[in-house]
């Protein structure tokens, strides 16, 4: 799918540009001073084209906007862990003439951040989830998807909310793994 990316040398946020259809926020960060991340450049399968900075903004800020005004008050919710520093967080909707999820995927390694929240028609996933994950509660799910929404409202400052934010998700992970 198309998307919109605003690169820098330490950040690059994708936004799927079909944002009134799907809404996929991808953020990876450098936490260490090595400004990694290469500016996209096309290729035989991908062109890029610069945009406006006006034109990124309004899509990002649309993804953020669908994604919290999906009604999660049914569903199923829950949280697995990859790894020590690799959780998903998903919500599934019951209604299954409208089915519905959201998802946030993160990894956070030593030298950096891959965050990815993503929503979209379909249960694809759940299955799996269903097997791995362990069931949290509406609030739990609430808290992770608004934390993460927080975080992202504002991408002029994610490093300077990355270790807040980072800190509350896994005081969140760790009070879900005392709840099992």
């Amino acid at each position: 799918m198309p998307q919109v990316v605003k690169w820098e040398e330490d950040v690059a946020v994708e936004v799927d540009e079909s944002v009134d259809f799907r809404q996929h926020i991808s953020l990876t960060l450098d936490k260490l001073p090595q400004k990694n991340i290469r500016p996209p450049k096309s290729d035989k399968y991908l062109k890029v084209n610069p945009i406006l900075p006006e034109v990124f903004s309004r899509i990002y800020n649309l993804g953020l906007k669908l994604i919290s005004e999906i009604d999660v008050s049914e569903g199923e919710f829950y949280l697995t862990k990859h790894d020590k520093d690799w959780y998903v967080v998903e919500y599934f909707s019951l209604d299954e003439k409208h089915r519905w999820s959201i998802s946030i995927d993160l990894r956070d390694a030593v030298d950096n951040l891959w965050l990815m929240l993503f929503s979209s028609r379909g249960h694809k996933g759940r299955p799996q989830t269903r097997k791995k994950g362990t069931p949290i509660s509406i609030a739990e799910f609430k808290q992770y998807l608004n934390l993460t929404l927080k975080f992202l409202s504002d991408p002029d400052s994610y490093k300077v909310y990355l270790y807040e934010y980072l800190k509350s998700f896994y005081a969140l992970c760790t009070e879900d793994s005392d709840a099992s």
